[in-house]
C-alpha cells in the first residue's frame, strides 16, 4: 500500500469515526435530554460511577482533566453528584453519584447498549476482533489511550493482522 492510499484510507476512516462518534453523542444525548447535559457531561458522570477521583475518570473518559472539571461543576450544580473533599489532602476531591446521578448513569448505560448492539448488529466476532485490534495498533502507534498494559502491548503488538 502506497503513502497515498494510506492517506486516503486513512482520512476516510477519520471521516467515519467522527460520523459515529456524532451520532453516540446525539443518541446519547437524547436519551438523557431531561438532564440538559453536554456529550462531555455525560461520558464524565458515566465513569464517576466507575472511578471517584478526576484524574483517573479524565483518563477512563478521554478527556481533559480541565474538562473535567468543568463537567464536575457542572454535574454538581444539577445535582447529579456530590463532591467531597478529603479529610487528609484538602486539594483532593472524591466524586460520587447522588440518587438522581445513579438513575441519569442506568439512562445512560441503556443508551450505550442500545446503541452499540444496533451498530454492531450482523458483525460476527471475527471482523470486531480484527476491528479492535486495528484500533489499539493505531492507538499505539500514536501513543494515545491512556495507560497501557504490557500484556496488552504483547498481546496487540505483534499479530499479524494480515490473515484475517
Amino acid at each position: 500500500m502506497t503513502d497515498n492510499d494510506n492517506v486516503k484510507n486513512g482520512i476516510e476512516m477519520f471521516v467515519s469515526f467522527r460520523s459515529l462518534t456524532r451520532a453516540f453523542n446525539d443518541f446519547v444525548t437524547d436519551c438523557v435530554r431531561q438532564y440538559e447535559m453536554s456529550p462531555n457531561e455525560i461520558a464524565v458522570l458515566a465513569t464517576v460511577g466507575e472511578e471517584s477521583n478526576a484524574s483517573r475518570i479524565a483518563r477512563r473518559a478521554g478527556v481533559s482533566k480541565a474538562l473535567v472539571s468543568r463537567s464536575v461543576k457542572a454535574l454538581k450544580n444539577k445535582k447529579l453528584i456530590e463532591v467531597n473533599i478529603s479529610p487528609v489532602d484538602k486539594r483532593e476531591q472524591s466524586l460520587s453519584l447522588t440518587a438522581e446521578g445513579m438513575k441519569a448513569v442506568e439512562l445512560i448505560k441503556d443508551a450505550n447498549k442500545k446503541f452499540f448492539k444496533d451498530a454492531f448488529r450482523n458483525i460476527d466476532d471475527q471482523p470486531m476482533e480484527i476491528m479492535r485490534l486495528m484500533l489499539a495498533v493505531v492507538m499505539r502507534n500514536l501513543n494515545i489511550g491512556g495507560e497501557y498494559d504490557e500484556n496488552e502491548q504483547d498481546r496487540y503488538g505483534e499479530r499479524d493482522l494480515r490473515g484475517y
